[in-house]
């Protein structure tokens, strides 16, 4: 019996495909007379393509990371090689070309901030909206014109000293319930309204409502201002009301001595302690108080920091006495003074008494009142004695204010003692009028006033994020100084100011609004009602036109820029006068056809109807008083 090797012929097919022979088995033991002869091969199995399995994770992990590596060196020098290339070609502008700037055949160079943004107070621009300005620029230099030039980086902005000053607050995320300083100017709605008012000498003040307010006079950056405005009114009330009685205001500067050692809470204490102990117990109330016709006091806390004698804290006491001479009153004062030293002895510290400055004022009256304590972080301070006590010595010296900015800088040494000053400060009252006081004084009780902010004083709103974002940047000080300088009239460039500064600003169209502009300023420039009316109906002509084409919102953004800054555009004259003359010749149309309308409508008054076979029926409208067949049959 013949036998077949399965192992050949799986060879001689592997040699008909091209294939490498397979490999080789172990010799097969021979075949006996009972084991089963195949005599059919077995077909052999197709060869398939080799596969590669990855089998070690970390070798994989590793392939993985080299091949972002390559990429990102690719990446690299390929933004290595543009950088090189823009700034090769902004070595070669000339230095009369400014970066920054387009320019126009009509206009002069306007500057830009972003391709983001429209154009604030510029004439003509480049419309941006559907344009490569890349492609354009090298249309220009291929041309042999100017090439166009980068776009100028915005300068860094100061750090917000609010959101500074929350963040030192914030208990972190796992606390639901914050201080309320933490969600201070936080807007309550949508928008938040800008107001802009005059105060009591006759300034302009810009505010905004529909925000919260948290009140905190001492550590607050946003509520400050309101609390010292607060404490002024007391003082303002409470000279008055003295002055009117002919007595005499008398202020008192006590301090104690310190180090840099020395914490800013145990300073506190121990100068409260001491200056309530004087004004207390029988001696003061048997002798002191009686001598110096004391009829009241305001209290009021300064603090300052330097660097040669660390913290420093200072009692004002503005005490107003009446029926007493100035001898009296000295006398009464330094007595009062010498208890206070004595005091802060007994508690292990010491003061001098020439260093507690004692002051009668003289040159106060009911329309200039003493209300130098009710600011707490004044910087130029004009009386002598205040200025050595708050210094002590020391060449400069830091409001808690002034350290909270310092601590938005990024400065860690000032947020540690802006934390240490707000721990010591909270819950310490400051001119606080008794009703023992109102009663000898015979202050008059404060009126309800109208709310500041209404609706007479309104100028308009901005959207909430906008002011979020003002606050972010450090930009509220500007924004309401912009305010207060534009007035009513420029209220709308403020906003549209405020919009684009926050990255808030819709996309416009530039030569559209270019187009508004000018015929804004014409219509502001007629003298003739009829001009005017034509000048504005060409701008809601353009504007339906427009609608259809670009679409209604865009257009909406557009008119209100242009409405915005038509007062603030320096126009071309020769353009404008070209434009002026193009109204005027279309509105001299109208008129005419205008006349022509009514002349066959309405019969000149005093003229005699014509005859009736001359005139065609209903040719002629009935004319009052005319009883004629023709206007019969009208």
């Amino acid at each position: 019996m013949h036998h077949v090797d399965l192992e050949d012929l799986i060879d001689e097919d592997n040699l008909a495909r091209g294939l490498p022979p397979a490999q080789r088995n172990p010799p097969c033991p021979p075949a006996s007379s009972d084991m089963p002869v195949a005599t059919k091969p077995k077909r052999p199995r197709r060869p398939r393509a080799p596969r590669t399995v990855q089998t070690d994770l970390e070798d994989f992990i590793a392939a993985e990371k080299a091949a972002e590596a390559a990429k990102a060196a690719t990446d690299a020098l390929a933004a290595s090689a543009m950088d090189m290339s823009a700034a090769r070609k902004t070595a070669a502008l000339g230095e009369d070309e400014q970066p920054g700037c387009t320019k126009t055949e009509d206009a002069q160079p306007v500057e830009i901030e972003s391709e983001a943004h429209s154009l604030s107070l510029g004439i003509k621009a480049v419309d941006f909206q559907n344009e490569d300005t890349g492609q354009a620029g090298d249309h220009e230099d291929e041309q042999g014109g100017e090439p166009e030039q980068p776009v100028q980086p915005k300068l860094d902005k100061p750090p917000s000293v609010l959101r500074t000053v929350q963040a030192l607050f914030d208990p972190g995320p796992e606390v639901k319930k914050k201080p309320p300083i933490c969600y201070c100017n936080k807007p309550r709605l949508g928008n938040v309204d800008v107001h802009l008012r005059e105060d009591a000498n006759g300034r302009k003040k810009a505010g905004v409502s529909g925000v919260w307010r948290c009140g905190n006079g001492e550590v607050c950056p946003m509520c400050v201002e309101a609390a010292a405005s607060r404490r002024m009114d007391g003082y303002g009330r409470a000279g008055g009301a003295a002055i009117e009685k002919g007595g005499r205001i008398v202020t008192i500067v006590l301090s104690v001595s310190h180090s840099r050692k020395d914490k800013l809470a145990d300073l506190m204490q121990v100068v409260k302690k001491a200056s309530t102990g004087a004004r207390a117990g029988g001696t003061w109330h048997r002798q002191i108080k009686p001598a110096m016709g004391c009829a009241g006091v305001l209290v009021d806390h300064h603090v300052r920091h330097g660097e040669r004698y660390g913290w420093h804290y200072h009692q004002h006491l503005t005490m107003y006495c009446l029926d007493r001479d100035e001898a009296s009153i000295k006398a009464a004062c330094a007595a009062m003074v010498e208890r206070y030293v004595r005091l802060l002895h007994q508690q292990g510290h010491r003061a001098d008494a020439e260093r507690q400055h004692i002051k009668i004022l003289h040159d106060v009256t009911k329309t200039q009142p003493y209300h130098y304590p009710a600011n707490h972080n004044a910087v130029d301070e004009e009386e002598g004695m205040e200025l050595a006590a708050a210094d002590h010595g020391e060449e400069e010296s830091a409001t808690p204010m002034m350290l909270a900015e310092r601590a938005a800088q990024g400065d860690t040494q000032a947020a540690a003692l802006f934390t240490e000053f707000a721990a010591a400060i909270r819950n310490t009252r400051s001119a606080v009028i008794t009703s023992a006081m109102t009663a000898k004084l015979g202050i008059a009780p404060k009126e309800d006033e109208a709310p500041a902010h209404n609706e007479q004083n309104r100028l308009g709103s901005i959207p909430s994020k906008v002011w979020t974002k003002l606050i972010d940047e450090s930009l509220t000080s500007t924004f309401f100084s912009r305010v207060e300088a534009a007035g009513r009239q420029g209220w709308r460039a403020v906003r549209w100011w405020a919009l684009e500064e926050t990255g808030f600003a819709p996309p416009i169209l530039d030569e559209k609004a270019h187009e508004i502009i000018y015929l804004l300023v014409a219509a502001d420039r007629f003298d003739d009602p009829a001009y005017r009316e034509m000048a504005r109906d060409m701008i809601g002509w353009n504007r339906e036109a427009w609608e259809s084409k670009h679409g209604a919102e865009i257009v909406a953004d557009t008119m209100e820029y242009a409405e915005a800054h038509w007062r603030l555009t320096t126009v071309d004259e020769g353009r404008m006068q070209a434009l002026m003359d193009n109204v005027a010749i279309w509105a001299d149309k109208r008129i005419m056809r205008r006349w022509r309308g009514l002349s066959h409508m309405t019969l000149p008054v005093g003229d005699s109807p014509p005859p009736a076979a001359s005139v065609p029926h209903r040719s002629v409208r009935d004319h009052v008083g005319q009883k004629s067949p023709i206007s019969q049959q009208a």
